[in-house]
């Protein structure tokens, strides 16, 4: 978005962004808006944290400023956890997301049923949704070294090829459709796929064939294109060795932070 920040013609020692006839908010602003915003704040403004004679601002206002912009910094700063993910048997979708197909294939918020549905044990059923692909997907991690595992699952396979990236899944749902799990990347691509039969049988994507993809983004995918009434079941608990990663929504405590750092104009006496 090249320099957010422009001086305001009236007084040179205001910065707003282009457009804007007064300060902006970090909180109407995109994440990675926010953090060029606050980061040229601070370093315009750090240096000048003693109070000069001709600012109406008080020091103890300027200094609460400039801490209020790297408070709000921190806010939007990615969180990882790094741990072993396990996603148990339970009524909801354990924060995954089902994906629907419109113009494009997009997530539901995490744990919203469509199709896809949890049995009495907590199991993941609703593959078998007559028409239309059904498609669950993990929240987004970083793979570490380790095994991935599923409990059990039941899968007939489909006589289609497996997908290659996600522009090979298709809306709607054929009698040789492929179906089963994909390990895909950031950019759309499958790396690896399972989709033999299987009855009631656990399933493991071992150390040795996720080592090529350690430290790499990646989702696990549940999916189906096959019309077959019994066709796919997963049976949980799923899990993984990953750094799960975020962005944290801003709580009201750092919208204050923002509106602190970003509402309060630096004027000169006239």
């Amino acid at each position: 978005m090249g320099n957010p920040l422009r001086p305001n013609e009236e007084n040179p020692d205001d910065f707003w962004l282009p457009g804007l006839t007064r300060p902006p908010l970090l909180l109407e602003l995109s994440p990675s808006a926010s953090c060029k915003v606050a980061l040229q704040y601070l370093t315009r403004f750090l240096p000048k944290l003693a109070p000069p004679p001709h600012h109406t601002m008080s020091f103890p206002i300027r200094a609460l400023s400039i801490l209020a912009v790297a408070v709000t910094l921190v806010s939007f700063a990615p969180r990882t956890d790094a741990a072993t993910l396990v996603y148990p048997r339970s009524q909801t979708l354990g924060g995954w997301n089902e994906r629907v197909f419109t113009s494009t294939w997009t997530d539901l918020e995490p744990d919203v049923k469509n199709r896809i549905s949890t049995d009495v044990n907590g199991d993941l059923r609703g593959f078998s949704a007559p028409t239309h692909t059904t498609w669950l997907t993990s929240p987004t991690f970083v793979l570490e070294a380790g095994e991935i595992s599923i409990a059990s699952i039941y899968l007939i396979g489909g006589a289609d090829s497996a997908p290659t990236s996600v522009a090979g899944i298709s809306a709607e749902k054929s009698a040789s459709g492929w179906g089963g799990i994909g390990l895909r990347d950031s950019l759309g691509n499958f790396v690896l796929t399972y989709s033999a039969t299987t009855i009631w049988q656990p399933v493991t994507f071992t150390a040795e064939a996720l080592a090529p993809y350690v430290g790499q983004t990646l989702r696990l995918d549940f999916i189906s294109m096959n019309h077959n009434s019994d066709f796919l079941y997963v049976n949980r608990p799923i899990s993984l060795e990953g750094t799960l990663t975020s962005i944290p929504e801003a709580s009201t405590f750092f919208q204050i932070a923002g509106l602190l750092s970003c509402g309060l104009a630096f004027r000169r006496r006239a």
